[in-house]
């Protein structure tokens, strides 16, 4: 099972190589961190029981709260646990990153 640092850790490397900033500038404003780290814990702690497979981590969560073309849906074989973890990160809604003052990260 992965543990929440391991979790938040795999959440935020997704989000500097999924939707980061082109020229791998990841200057990530505090607050952007801080949000990423409340999501994550907040996704971990409400469904830790179905995130039971150390492969489940925060890749999954980031791919699949923004709609990307994997995530915890495109597992083999689907399971219960799967369709729960799929449906609690949509939930969470889409994040959208942008660069703005001071070239941090910020999301809206």
């Amino acid at each position: 099972m992965t543990n929440l640092q391991t979790f938040t850790d795999a959440y935020i490397e997704c989000a500097e190589r999924a939707d980061g900033p082109e020229d791998g500038g990841y200057d990530w404003a505090l607050e952007t961190l801080e949000r990423f780290e409340a999501d994550a814990k907040a996704f971990y702690e409400e469904n830790e029981a179905d995130i039971t497979d150390p492969i489940l981590d925060g890749y999954d969560f980031w791919l699949t709260r923004n709609g990307h073309g994997t995530g915890f849906w495109d597992r083999n074989p689907q399971t219960d646990a799967l369709r729960r973890l799929n449906a609690a990160a949509r939930a969470f809604g889409n994040l959208e990153l942008y660069i703005g003052d001071g070239g941090k990260v910020y999301v809206e």
